[in-house]
């Protein structure tokens, strides 16, 4: 996930620290600390963040369980103004519905079935200026492998390998990350709930039979049998959707996970402001497409990592879901 294939980490390597992470807290840092995630009325404006680890003021936690660590890398530069989570309904004035009932599933499939057609890579990176189809498809792709080598160095500075082999990338969309994996692995499998995004990724996609896009509308990974891959990633995908949702992938990911195989994926962990992320109309309206976010409180996607064959590596905070939210990301080796 650096310069040249297979070169982001050792492949097929040990990692320094193999024991599992015991509950910690991961503070947070203030908003003026993080000026990529600065908001100016809540949901009539669309909130900037990045995907931004956090600041030299904040608590992480190695492996080992110790910390503070006195930083980490910062996905800000990588990530910049590159992703805004957008509270309201789709070009709609969020007050002027009525909200209800979270998304179920098909609905949710639904939604991003809609998201594809209309707008798609404004929907997975919805930078100001992009919608309405204004994202330059060479510069769309061309975040998709800024975070690959980040996420190369990431691990490596933390001595965290990624075996060689087959990998999932579970959220694809049109397949902004899964291409930017390609050089690194055998095979990768892009999945994502929407039909019309799975198109448009295998029409885009550039390595041939090394990449396959499959669609998942179900609430599990049962097309996938156990142990069948060597590593699996989502990024800012699981804080969409429920976290009766969100959690039980995560236990999937670990069932589809070889013994070694490594799992890394961001969540949106707690909320700071009530009513940050307004719920779906009690009617869908045709064409229906809307963003909801959701928080999986840190302890709760421990206790299944730890409770599905999952030892923590690392977890870190972030900035991915905003400033409304706290979020983190996660490196799990599976038993």
């Amino acid at each position: 996930m650096v310069s040249g294939p297979r070169s982001y980490v050792a492949c097929g390597g040990r990692a320094r620290r193999r024991s599992s992470m015991r509950a910690s807290t991961v503070r947070r840092a203030p908003s003026s600390m993080l000026p990529h995630a600065a908001i100016s009325s809540m949901c009539r404006r669309q909130p900037v963040h990045s995907c931004e680890p956090a600041s030299s003021t904040q608590t992480l936690v190695h492996g080992d369980g110790t910390g503070p660590t006195g930083g980490g890398t910062r996905l800000r530069s990588v990530m910049r103004d590159r992703a805004v989570w957008r509270c309201a309904s789709y070009r709609a004035s969020w007050h002027t519905l009525a909200w209800v009932t979270p998304m179920d599933i098909d609905r949710l499939r639904r939604n991003w079935e809609n998201f594809g057609r209309q707008d798609p890579m404004w929907a997975i990176l919805t930078t100001p200026g992009t919608e309405g189809g204004r994202w330059n498809e060479q510069e769309f792709f061309a975040t998709g492998e800024s975070f690959v080598r980040w996420l190369g160095g990431w691990l490596s500075e933390h001595g965290i390998p990624i075996p060689c082999g087959r990998a999932l990338d579970f959220g694809c969309g049109i397949g902004r990350l899964t291409q930017a994996l390609a050089p690194y692995f055998d095979e990768v499998i892009g999945v994502d709930i929407s039909q019309p995004m799975i198109e448009l990724a295998a029409q885009k996609n550039r390595h041939g039979s090394k990449v396959h896009y499959v669609v998942n509308a179900r609430a599990d990974l049962a097309q996938f049998a156990d142990a069948s891959f060597d590593y699996a990633q989502s990024v800012m995908v699981l804080q969409h959707m429920r976290p009766e949702y969100s959690l039980r992938y995560i236990a999937e990911f670990l069932r589809v996970l070889r013994p070694g195989g490594l799992l890394f994926f961001q969540v949106a962990t707690g909320e700071h402001r009530a009513g940050s992320s307004p719920r779906a109309a009690a009617v869908e309206r045709p064409g229906e497409a809307h963003m909801e976010m959701y928080a999986s409180p840190s302890e709760q996607v421990r206790a299944v990592l730890a409770g599905n064959g999952g030892t923590l590596l690392r977890e870190e905070a972030d900035t991915c879901a905003g400033d409304a939210w706290d979020s983190a990301h996660f490196a799990v080796r599976r038993d």
